[in-house]
């Protein structure tokens, strides 16, 4: 039975920054990535990253060593705050007149130009235009406020002061 026990146990291969992730094992433990910190614990390794990213981790040493993946990631409030943030300010199309201003628009990330022609194939059946619109409006809801001001200003809307 002991040659199918794994050598490591992770109490998650996940965690949100500045929490740890516990592995517990015997063996040798080293972060292959700058900015993830290994440290001793009860029974193995405490991880932690003071960045978001992913993180590789050694298990083990020689020809006998393994390497697997970790994720330290911002809150699910964080998140949502920075990618309002990306699109009110790349994708609202805040130069437009009439009906048309304040419209979402998708972006080409690697290009950040915003696509006006709907017949461009983001491969989503429109999901992410409908979807930006609905993460604004749940922003909106959690009261992700520096952000709720700008789209504010963008379509001249005013919402409520307690939001």
């Amino acid at each position: 039975m002991d040659a199918t026990r794994a050598p490591a146990a992770f109490s998650s291969m996940s965690a949100k920054v500045g929490d740890g992730i516990e592995i517990n094992t015997a063996l040798p433990v080293a972060a292959v990535d700058d900015g993830l910190v290994v440290e001793s614990s009860d029974h193995g390794v405490r991880l932690t990253a003071a960045e978001p990213g992913t993180y590789q981790v050694q298990l083990g040493e020689g020809v006998e060593r393994s390497h697997t993946e970790v994720l330290f990631h911002k809150s699910l409030r964080e998140t949502i705050a920075d990618r309002v943030r990306w699109i009110l300010d790349h994708q609202v199309a805040s130069k437009r007149v009439g009906a048309l201003s304040g419209s979402i628009l998708s972006a080409d990330i690697r290009t950040g130009f915003r696509v006006f022609d709907a017949s461009w194939n983001d491969w989503s059946d429109g999901s992410e235009r409908i979807g930006m619109a609905v993460l604004l409006q749940r922003a909106v809801n959690m009261g992700v406020l520096p952000f709720v001001r700008k789209l504010q200003q963008m379509i001249g809307v005013t919402l409520p002061k307690h939001i």
